[in-house]
């Protein structure tokens, strides 16, 4: 990608023209896998789209010169892509929010949805562009006239569909939470110890938009970041990261293989594999600098470690250590 990029003629076009669905996919991979991007980059791409989606004669991004060369879902995952690299190119962030909500343009969902040739931005994408203008906000990084339209998400999210359950209940209900049975464990072993923490804490648009926050998104009592066990007096989250939070690097080696054992508490349960070969994914990654810009310290309890222990003595010894620092 990088390559084709810096490969340009003397107009500063790309001699080779790049498919918005070939930069979606490639920035949501490195970031879905928590793989920071060549320094500069998204710049370089920011540049690049800038030629295309731009009208000719007033030099103004719109939607409908986006949507030729980007799908709605594309765009969502550049978003996303951007707020977990951590880097917001202007031209890119305009692209974004021109090309699914008009911003700058024509903010009016049954406009944007005449476009698309949809029934509204899918819930899955409504809520990366509202981690995008978050995160954006809290490190200060937020591109001047550029913000969410009023009330967003509100009349802008596609209707209700089976396979967007989880997603479509964030925007109705709040989080859609249930607690695996490692949590529990690791809860228990905290309160032993006497850590009594809330199970999956909430923080709601409401309280990001507040004056003591200043997140420019619309104060709806919706839920948008969840704790697994918190103290929110004190700010301090534990967050039980089981195999789903984590990749394996291939290139690093081998994971043990999984396979069925007994707990301290006399269950049979599964185990997944692990080695020196896990890193966090995208994620959880921007979860935990999403929270920690908010204040909270958070820490982590991998599956591995809690698998490693043998008997309730050593579960609380570990959650013993693991609050050394934090309290």
């Amino acid at each position: 990608l990088q390559a084709t990029i810096e490969n340009t003629d003397s107009s500063n076009r790309p001699v080779q023209y790049m498919k918005g669905q070939e930069i979606s996919n490639l920035l949501w991979a490195a970031s879905l896998f928590n793989q920071k991007v060549p320094e500069g980059l998204l710049e370089q791409i920011a540049t690049s789209v800038s030629t295309y989606v731009r009208d000719e004669e007033t030099g103004k991004v719109t939607a409908e010169n986006v949507f030729r060369h980007f799908k709605a879902q594309e765009l969502a995952n550049i978003a996303w892509a951007c707020a977990v690299q951590g880097e917001y190119p202007p031209t890119l962030i305009e692209m974004i929010y021109v090309g699914l909500m008009g911003v700058g343009e024509n903010p009016d969902p049954e406009y944007l949805k005449k476009i698309h040739q949809s029934e509204g931005i899918q819930t899955s994408a409504v809520i990366s562009i509202l981690y995008l203008q978050i995160v954006m906000d809290l490190e200060g990084k937020a591109v001047p006239g550029l913000e969410l339209p009023p009330n967003f998400p509100e009349g802008w999210e596609a209707p209700y569909d089976e396979m967007s359950r989880l997603s479509q209940n964030l925007l109705e209900n709040g989080l859609d939470l249930n607690p695996s049975g490692l949590q529990r464990s690791v809860e228990d072993g905290l309160a032993r110890v006497g850590f009594h923490g809330v199970q999956e804490y909430c923080i709601t648009m409401e309280h990001l938009a507040s004056e003591e926050v200043g997140c420019r998104i619309a104060p709806f009592k919706k839920e948008l970041l969840s704790i697994d066990i918190a103290d929110p007096e004190r700010k301090i989250g534990i967050e039980v990261d089981g195999p789903a939070h984590w990749v394996t690097r291939i290139d690093l080696g081998i994971p043990s293989k999984g396979g069925y054992t007994v707990t301290p508490h006399n269950k049979i349960d599964y185990h997944f594999g692990w080695g020196e070969s896990q890193e966090v994914n995208g994620s959880s990654s921007l979860k935990v600098r999403l929270l920690e810009s908010l204040g909270w310290k958070i820490l982590s309890v991998p599956f591995w470690d809690w698998y490693a222990l043998q008997s309730l003595d050593e579960q609380d010894e570990y959650c013993r250590q693991l609050l050394k620092d934090a309290l």
